[in-house]
């Protein structure tokens, strides 16, 4: 009996401490690492989760999103919900998600995977690619940064790398070299 007490004490402690982590404020009451983000079916951000249907994670640095989500034009619609409704109730997004526009193009992508951004894909009305914003690529190997791929219509394309410097987070042109 007191082995199982102990695991149980055990296992109540690890909970509380690892919810403890997320969405917390720093010293100067700006939201500092891991926070949930409450969306409805149309992917739009609300304060209240009970009304959510999706959840997703991100990551604040003093106050700075390093993974925020752009909105969604209103006429377009979520292509695959991984069978998500208003009734399902809340989901961890995971998997791939396509938003098509009113004539059935194609023109975004969102990658999760356990909530947390892998990839997103915005596509000009044409079908080609306009930027690929990719999260598994790091600048230098360093945490919370990611790379975006942005393409113009004649499909040539600039590299810009998304990291923490000297004037704060921003974002710079590099190339594939500053990945190594």
């Amino acid at each position: 009996m007191k082995k199982i007490a102990s695991i149980l004490f055990l296992i109540l402690t690890i909970s509380i401490y690892g919810q403890s982590k997320m969405n917390q404020y720093n010293s100067s009451g700006k939201k500092h690492g891991k926070w949930a983000v409450y969306l409805d079916n149309e992917w739009k951000e609300i304060k209240d989760s009970s009304k959510a249907s999706f959840i997703k994670y991100t990551y604040f640095d003093n106050g700075t999103n390093l993974y925020p989500m752009g909105p969604r034009d209103k006429s377009w619609m979520l292509k695959n919900s991984n069978g998500v409704s208003s009734t399902t109730g809340l989901v961890i997004l995971n998997g791939e998600y396509s938003w098509i526009d009113k004539k059935g193009q194609l023109r975004a992508v969102d990658v999760f995977k356990n909530g947390e951004y892998v990839m997103h894909k915005f596509y000009y009305s044409n079908g080609k690619i306009n930027q690929i914003f990719d999260y598994t690529k790091k600048y230098k190997g360093q945490d919370y940064t990611y790379t975006i791929s942005e393409y113009n219509k004649d499909g040539k394309m600039k590299f810009y790398i998304h990291r923490n410097g000297t004037s704060g987070w921003m974002l710079y042109e590099g190339s594939e070299d500053d990945l190594k």
